[in-house]
């Protein structure tokens, strides 16, 4: 086999990897955001909110003390306002207990 036919085979073969990993690139979604907020206090986090809890009780297992808390996400609510003033609709979240 010559060099020009290997090289041909492999571009070829470049190509239909490439193709297949195009073609079953999982599609990365829109989500909602989950509804609950943890705000670390001098901890591991920083301070930074770590917004990633479907319930108000996941979030307060995390809570040890030292300034640490639960709070609704502020996302939600920007986004209400943002399609209230756009007039879709105002999705309800959750209220903090």
């Amino acid at each position: 086999m010559s060099s020009k036919v290997a090289t041909q085979r492999m571009w070829l073969g470049v190509g239909a990897l490439a193709a297949v990993l195009i073609i079953g690139w999982p599609q990365v979604e829109a989500r909602e955001p989950r509804p609950y907020c943890f705000q670390g206090g001098r901890g591991t986090t920083g301070g930074l909110l770590d917004c990633s809890y479907y319930t108000w009780a996941q979030c307060m297992a995390m809570v040890t003390g030292g300034g640490e808390g639960c709070s609704t996400n502020p996302e939600l609510g920007w986004r209400a306002l943002e399609r209230a003033r756009v007039g879709g609709p105002v999705p309800k979240y959750p209220r903090v207990r």
